[in-house]
């Protein structure tokens, strides 16, 4: 977001209230919390246009884990200890240890009732989906959770370090649709409801269980979206339905086949309809996912990506996809023809290109079609500068740029100023049509 680039370009009450915000932090699940409130907050502000106008030094300060836990973390300690808050020989205490048989006992339904906590839970792991140990009262459990979190503002232990923040590169640069970027590891998050329609809505909270889909809901929300795609084409309310989707599968940390298939559902319609932004976030996450879960179409969605790169002219990428393509991918035919395209577009053969064009499988034509006007630019000027200081048929030229119908070709002539030989327009004047007077983009 503009404006919003460097720590510098902040305002200074705005700095004072993040750095209040962190200092609060215990653990690094209050910070992963902290971080998504804040994000929400300066979105939010920095979409109004209240950014700078805001007094910050009265703005409420986002709730942590620690708060709400720290009850539950002394009664932990007290438990390993073998020693309760109150007396060792009261009776009264509901939390009192009778041996190894009553902590499992007593302790599983202080854990059980707390919300948002299932028998199951879905987060990041190399196979998808994994289940918690139902053995979570056990002694050894218990002191586990106490050590980890008694050493969990204290700095790094054995346990995997975490990357430190960089709040001006999250909170300026970022600025994630659906939290594909926040680390979700820690919360263990399983939603509950069973809405099958939900309006996108950036996250400015911890998200709350019962706001979030379930599993089997978001897999019929999926086809739901798709029939409606079909009937109505509405490309508003599948961009949002399918955003939100991604929204409530990446905060409960489910990374599986279902995940890649709404990620590739989102791409194909984002395809069909031009949009770029959404098309490469789609791919970024797609690249990521087929790396860790494999997926049916990803010589497909490879193939795409080179087409992309080449939108872009990004060569550097384009160079670095192929050195890793082995000779089984490309003998794929999406990849192969991608491979043939690339060839004649490096090659300025136009002629090559636009006859391959004409035969792009699946979906490939999609993608080709967001810079076919601008190659059509360049093998005009091209064309011109050749048959110069003759005359060109505009049957051929239409012929060679794969413009099939006379819709297309007048639409990309309205786009170049062109010369005619006569008022009838059916030859061009090469040499009054200069090569500098074709436009390009």
């Amino acid at each position: 977001m503009t404006g919003l680039v460097a720590n510098g370009d902040w305002p200074e009450s705005l700095k004072t209230y993040v750095s209040r915000c962190f200092k609060r932090c215990v653990t690094e699940l209050d910070k992963d919390l902290v971080e998504i409130c804040l994000k929400g907050k300066l979105t939010q502000a920095a979409n109004n246009g209240t950014l700078w106008t805001k007094n910050w030094e009265e703005e409420e300060l986002p709730s942590i884990q620690s708060e709400s836990t720290s009850n539950i973390i002394s009664h932990i300690k007290s438990w390993n200890t073998g020693t309760d808050a109150g007396s060792d020989n009261s009776s009264s205490s509901p939390m009192k240890l009778q041996g190894k048989k009553g902590m499992k006992k007593n302790i599983t339904p202080a854990f059980g009732s707390m919300r948002g906590m299932r028998n199951e839970s879905y987060f990041y792991s190399k196979h998808g989906r994994m289940s918690l140990d139902p053995e979570l009262g056990s002694s050894e459990r218990l002191q586990k959770r106490a050590a980890r979190f008694s050493v969990a503002g204290s700095g790094p232990g054995p346990h995997k370090k975490r990357k430190p923040i960089n709040l001006t590169k999250t909170i300026s640069n970022t600025f994630t649709v659906d939290g594909d970027d926040i680390d979700w590891t820690s919360m263990h998050i399983v939603g509950t409801s069973t809405s099958l329609e939900k309006q996108y809505l950036r996250l400015t909270s911890a998200p709350d269980p019962s706001t979030v889909r379930t599993i089997d809901t978001l897999k019929r929300a999926l086809e739901h979206i798709k029939c409606q795609w079909v009937r109505n084409q509405d490309y508003r309310y599948a961009c949002d339905q399918l955003k939100s989707l991604r929204q409530d599968l990446t905060i409960q940390g489910v990374r599986d086949a279902f995940t890649v298939q709404v990620y590739e559902t989102h791409s194909r319609i984002a395809l069909e309809k031009g949009d770029h932004e959404e098309f490469n976030q789609c791919q970024s996450q797609l690249k990521q996912l087929y790396s860790e879960v494999g997926g049916d179409n990803h010589l497909e969605f490879i193939a795409y990506r080179l087409l992309y790169y080449m939108f872009t002219k990004n060569t550097l990428d384009i160079t670095s996809l192929m050195a890793g393509l082995t000779k089984e991918q490309k003998q794929d035919e999406c990849i192969s023809f991608a491979l043939q395209l690339r060839a004649a577009w490096s090659l300025s053969n136009y002629h090559r290109f636009f006859l391959l064009y004409r035969n792009a499988p699946k979906m490939a034509g999609y993608l080709i079609d967001w810079f076919a006007d601008r190659e059509r630019k360049q093998a005009l000027k091209i064309m011109l500068k050749g048959y110069r200081p003759g005359s060109l048929d505009v049957s051929f030229i239409r012929s060679e740029l794969a413009l099939g119908t006379q819709e297309d070709w007048q639409k990309f002539e309205s786009a170049v100023n062109l010369v005619y030989t006569d008022t009838s327009k059916v030859r061009i004047d090469c040499k009054s049509s200069t090569a500098d007077s074709v436009a390009t983009q």
